[in-house]
């Protein structure tokens, strides 16, 4: 049934690509298009199959993101030059392990770049433990009566949901216990990524 679904996922998004790449292509010339290959910069061998290639939904797909109606978050992030050829992408692409993940450039690398020595494919669920370690939940304050407290809340990779550490009469004293949680489950899903690299950010992404 996953694979299922999966496999009905990828179509989607396959055709969204293509619907894209039609709108792109209405709004450039023919030869213009020809010319700069995919949204500007992105190109491909005539004889390279891409019917049902999820290499190439994930390469348009991260081409857009970077030079067609970007979105300020990606305003300045480049794909590198290497990656500008699908070929290139997807002999990277099928060497990792990819199916069911994201596409990652800031575990790595800055944020900056799309490229071999700075992407990487992480689950959903170490992507959004990592972009919550910069959380300001446990500054969340709430009146008691007539006093002020500090809430700590952390949000639990395992479960999907979000722990009530405590209440604590200074922000700081929530800040400590907030931490102290986070780096315990940072350590706990640390163990179950296969690639070093990505464990050892995720460990050390609590200080």
């Amino acid at each position: 049934m996953q694979r299922k679904k999966f496999t009905l996922d990828l179509e989607i998004q396959g055709k969204n690509i293509m619907c894209v790449l039609e709108k792109y292509k209405k709004k450039e010339n023919t030869m213009a298009y020809k010319t700069k290959g995919v949204f500007g910069v992105g190109y491909k061998s005539k004889e390279t199959n891409i019917k049902g290639c999820p290499a190439y939904v994930k390469w348009v797909n991260m081409l857009q993101r970077c030079y067609y109606r970007v979105k300020p978050a990606y305003s300045n992030t480049k794909v590198c030059e290497e990656w500008h050829e699908f070929e290139a992408f997807k002999i990277w692409f099928y060497g990792q392990d990819w199916e069911g993940k994201q596409l990652d450039k800031d575990i790595l690398g800055d944020g900056s770049i799309y490229g071999p020595d700075t992407c990487c494919f992480v689950s959903r669920k170490v992507n959004n433990f990592l972009v919550g370690v910069s959380e300001s939940s446990f500054g969340y304050t709430k009146n008691k009566g007539d006093k002020e407290v500090y809430v700590a809340r952390v949000s639990n990779p395992f479960t999907g949901g979000r722990e009530v550490l405590g209440e604590f009469s200074t922000k700081e004293e929530a800040t400590v216990a907030w931490k102290v949680r986070k780096k315990e489950l940072a350590i706990e899903l640390s163990k179950e990524i296969d690639d070093k690299r990505v464990s050892k950010r995720v460990r050390e992404s609590v200080g």
